[in-house]
Formats: structure tokens, C-alpha cells, sequence
């Protein structure tokens, strides 16, 4: 088990989760074809994301288990960052999900 685990954060804050949804409102208003592939994308990108967790992960795991302590602080940073971004899309993308939902009834 890796000494500097990561623990990610929950998916939305309550303050972030208000932000996005003004940022994102009208997406249900969207010509139903547009709403598809922004949705299409950002699941393409959300699995681009998970990839490139794993191997990170696996990476950190490789490192901190051969006592390679300044190389795993050198990777924080970059999961950390990861790991945001990765919840920023996982938020566009239930944006999107939600729009449909809510154009489609």
C-alpha cells in the first residue's frame, strides 16, 4: 500500500456544483444531435481520464514501493491535478445527462 495515498475528493462541492450549473445552463435547449456528441465526447474523455488514472496509480504504487519518496512527491502534484480535472468533466458530463433528461421528458 502506497504511504502517500490518494483519497479523492467527492465528485461536487455544494459552492462548485451552483457554478456549473449557471455555467452550463440552456444545454437542454441544445439542438438534440449537438447535445449527443458533447455527451459522447465528455464520456470519451472521462474514459481517457480513467486510463490515464490507472496507470499514474500504477505508477505511484511502482515508485513509493521502491522507496522513491522525492519521485512520488514529484507525482502528486500532476494526480492531484488529474484528478480535478477529471472531476470537472465527470461534472460536465452530468450536466449534459441531465439536459437530455431534461429535453427528452
Amino acid at each position: 500500500m502506497p504511504r502517500h495515498s490518494h483519497v479523492p475528493e467527492p465528485r461536487r462541492h455544494e459552492a462548485s456544483g451552483q457554478a456549473l450549473k449557471s455555467q452550463t445552463s440552456g444545454l437542454e435547449q441544445l439542438d438534440a444531435e449537438l447535445l449527443d456528441e458533447l455527451t459522447r465526447r465528455l464520456e470519451s474523455i472521462g474514459r481517457s481520464y480513467s486510463a490515464l488514472a490507472q496507470q499514474v496509480g500504477a505508477l505511484y504504487i511502482k515508485a513509493d514501493g521502491s522507496g522513491l519518496d522525492s519521485f512520488t512527491r514529484a507525482l502528486d502534484r500532476p494526480m492531484r491535478n488529474a484528478s480535478t480535472d477529471q472531476q470537472s468533466f465527470e461534472a460536465l458530463l452530468d450536466a449534459t445527462q441531465q439536459a437530455r433528461q431534461d429535453r427528452d421528458g
